[in-house]
């Protein structure tokens, strides 16, 4: 069962972002990052643009040599050419198989993150407007919606049951496609990427 979602506010903004990828435990698109951060820890601020400083400094950072630190925001990569996967941000710490995405793994990731979060939310008395607004969003697409988000264990089930229909082929997927991150990358390009040519 996944934890209650708790933070200390005022936190800078980079362990504002780690922690609530921690807490979403899959690649994540910046703006959920911050929708998430925005619903359940109000009294903080996180933006988009922050993230993507973020990303830049800890990537220019780590390429520098600079001391390690245990997290790292990077990008998630692609499972076709093992390359950073647009608008996807990850944790260096998380397995490769977490943090490469195929086919189906967007999806997969999506619905995860939708359970998660009305879980949360059904675990809340009297959630926020944002908590509310951010449940019929991510549940919006599911099997059964319109869904009544006063009871958000309803979104929770159908997201569970949408993912147990992809989640074994998505597996297979980025597992094979870390093996091959292993093989061929460098330990820097396990984190960032490769660059293509364009």
């Amino acid at each position: 069962m996944a934890q209650s979602v708790g933070m200390p506010v005022l936190l800078p903004a980079r362990l504002q972002a780690l922690h609530v990828l921690a807490w979403l435990a899959v690649p994540a698109p910046p703006r959920l990052v911050v929708q998430v951060h925005a619903a359940f820890f109000p009294a903080t601020d996180l933006t988009t643009g922050e993230l993507a400083r973020l990303l830049r400094d800890d990537e220019r950072s780590y390429r520098a040599g600079a001391p390690p630190v245990p997290y790292h925001l990077c990008p998630a990569l692609t499972a076709s050419r093992l390359s950073p996967a647009h608008g996807l941000v990850a944790l260096s710490a998380w397995p490769l198989e977490r943090r490469v995405v195929g086919p189906l793994s967007r999806r997969a990731d999506t619905l995860a993150v939708t359970a998660r979060v009305a879980d949360e939310a059904a675990r809340r008395v009297g959630a926020s407007a944002l908590v509310t607004s951010l449940v019929r969003d991510l549940g919006a697409d599911l099997p059964g919606a319109p869904f009544d988000v006063m009871r958000p264990e309803r979104v929770a089930e159908a997201a569970r049951a949408a993912l147990a229909g992809c989640a074994g082929a998505d597996a297979r997927a980025r597992a094979a496609a870390a093996a091959r991150a292993r093989a061929e990358l460098t330990p820097a390009e396990r984190l960032f990427g490769t660059v293509t040519p364009t």
